[in-house]
């Protein structure tokens, strides 16, 4: 395990290295597998009708046009905005002066802290009056200035390093439009080298992961694209209708910007609000611009965004974090951008790859937890208000008898467990079980039962052994009270003799004998032959519950009794006593 745990590490490492190391290539190929993911379902849409090749050149030349036409519209409004700035140069200082004025500290203060502090600073001694000798003797030579003659930088000079990023920039597009094109025209072949990488022998698997990464991917980059160009939109027509110059190039900005996490929506809101205090006479304006972006911001988190979103991406928000600084640190700005795909991708490589399983369970939404052990965590914490909480949250739109199933029998089987291994000390298990019975008689209050029946039928609950036992009885006979049903549950203090002498006082004809594992079948079958020693037509239920069973929640146990009725849940255990209800003969008492 310590060999398996350091060759991943080390291979972590490893692979941190290489990516760190080889961005100048990695970047573009990641970049162009994004973009397939994006494009394929159209190059699959399209060469129904015109053939592989054609569709992946029409995509292609689409996605080409497309962003040169969105560079150049960025473009022209960012030299048209920079030529405009000048002209408003007065109101800016202005602003600023108003600003400033208005944060100047009132009745003098600022002047009174300046002269103190001059007034507390060392001050040079007064230099003796009249010349000093040396001035008279010694001549000051007249200083010579020279003045270099300023050269105006060349053209080439001054665009120089612009024309560089171009370059860049356009040979980067340029490698990332051919990785593209060759991705959709041999999707399958590489499809089936990923697959014959992985091994034939994990086909189901690997396939299953591909699938789901690209659909979580797709979904996600089409959702965001979507967003991202209403927002814009929403942003270029408000601010058309404001009055902030260059309208659309803030929209196109906004559009751009949120694709980048957190940091992108925020600069791309800032850029106009501060231009709008600027350019604007007065503050209507300028506080009605900030007014329109926290609307709009609103308005796309918390509901344009989680209606169109919904799971695609499947992060938690620290995950988004996380994914952030580490793919900004390790590719820069492009890695910011593409943060939150490639970490899409890693956790479905978590969720299918038992030795990246951990990735699934740190970045994932998925809960952490299952409610069982939610539970649990709260009962070892003797949290009852956590833990009622957690049954109430779990109750939303389901059943009582779900909540008791899926829940707190678990949580209390998990108990027994820790509990037999001695991991669970025994003041610490009463604390646990007084909690658990508190929340389940406050659950038990939400309860309307039926109208008992009118030939009603005596019902008893014996647990098997102790207090847990006793609480799995209780939330039977809550459960059967829903159908009017009467079910007395014993105490875990009686005695076994006590029991059967209850039975025949009661006149019971079902007995429903409760037992939570792991020692569960050993003491329900002592109790269960004692009974069926003393009454022979005595209907008995043996409820093992979270034991494995069939789909209807009947168990197997030759260990008690062949043709003995053992369930594993309550809902098995309320249908079989709803059964046996309809067939037995009330009239009749159990012979001893």
């Amino acid at each position: 395990m310590r060999t398996s745990r350091a060759a991943l590490v080390i291979s972590a490492v490893v692979v941190i290295a290489a990516l760190k190391l080889g961005r100048e290539l990695l970047v573009p190929f990641a970049l162009a597998v994004l973009l397939s993911f994006l494009l394929a379902p159209l190059v699959i849409w399209l060469q129904r009708f015109l053939g592989r090749i054609a569709a992946v050149v029409v995509v292609t030349a689409i996605l080409v046009a497309a962003t040169v036409g969105v560079g150049w519209l960025v473009l022209g409004q960012a030299a048209e905005l920079a030529g405009k700035l000048p002209e408003h140069k007065h109101k800016i200082i202005e602003r600023i002066k108003t600003v400033r004025a208005a944060v100047t500290l009132e009745g003098g203060t600022s002047q009174a802290v300046e002269e103190i502090t001059k007034a507390i600073s060392p001050t040079p001694a007064e230099a003796p009056a009249g010349p000093s000798p040396a001035a008279t003797t010694v001549p000051v030579a007249e200083p010579v200035v020279k003045v270099a003659a300023i050269q105006q930088p060349s053209l080439t000079a001054a665009l120089g390093p612009w024309i560089g990023s171009l370059v860049a920039f356009t040979g980067t597009g340029a490698v990332v439009v051919v990785f593209v094109i060759f991705m959709l025209l041999y999707y399958e072949d590489h499809r089936d080298r990923i697959l014959r990488l992985f091994g034939t022998g994990r086909l189901n698997e690997t396939m299953t992961g591909m699938h789901d990464a690209a659909r979580r991917v797709s979904r996600y980059l089409v959702t965001q694209s979507i967003v991202n160009a209403s927002h814009g939109l929403a942003v270029g027509i408000g601010l058309y209708l404001l009055g902030v110059p260059a309208a659309l190039f803030f929209g196109l900005s906004s559009a751009l910007l949120r694709f980048v996490p957190y940091v992108g929506p925020i600069i791309a809101a800032a850029m106009p609000i501060v231009l709008s205090f600027a350019v604007f006479d007065g503050w209507t304006a300028p506080l009605t611009t900030l007014g329109f972006f926290i609307v709009l911001e609103i308005l796309s988190n918390n509901v344009l965004e989680p209606w169109l979103f919904g799971s695609s991406t499947g992060l938690t928000p620290m995950a988004v974090i996380l994914a952030a600084v580490f793919w900004t640190w390790l590719w820069g700005a492009l890695g910011l951008v593409l943060s939150v795909p490639l970490t899409v991708c890693l956790v479905v490589l978590g969720k299918h790859f038992a030795p990246l399983g951990f990735l699934n369970i740190l970045l994932t939404d998925q809960p952490a937890l299952e409610p069982k052990g939610v539970f649990y965590e709260r009962l070892l914490a003797i949290d009852f208000d956590g833990g009622l909480e957690t049954a109430k949250k779990y109750l939303e739109g389901r059943s009582l008898q779900d909540v008791y199933d899926d829940v707190i029998l678990p949580a209390l089987a998990l108990a027994e467990n820790d509990k037999q291994r001695g991991e669970l000390e025994e003041p610490r298990a009463t604390l646990i079980l007084k909690t658990a019975r508190d929340i389940i008689e406050e659950l038990g209050e939400t309860i309307r039962p039926l109208p008992p029946a009118s030939t009603p039928l005596a019902i008893l609950c014996f647990p098997a052994r102790d207090e847990a036992d006793e609480l799995a009885g209780r939330m039977f006979a809550q459960i059967l009270a829903e159908d009017g049903r009467r079910a007395t549950t014993v105490s875990a203090v009686s005695l076994t003799g006590e029991m059967i002498e209850q039975v025949a006082m009661e006149e019971a004809r079902l007995v429903c004998i409760s037992a939570l594992p792991p020692s569960a079948v050993s003491h329900s079958r002592n109790l269960y032959k004692r009974l069926r020693a003393q009454f022979e037509n005595l209907n008995i239920i043996v409820g093992l519950w979270t034991m494995q069973g069939d789909s209807r929640g009947r168990i197997e146990r030759p260990e008690l009794e062949d043709g003995v009725l053992c369930v594993n849940s309550l809902a098995a255990g309320r249908e079989a006593v709803h059964q046996l209800a309809e067939s037995l003969v009330l009239t009749s008492v159990p012979s001893r």
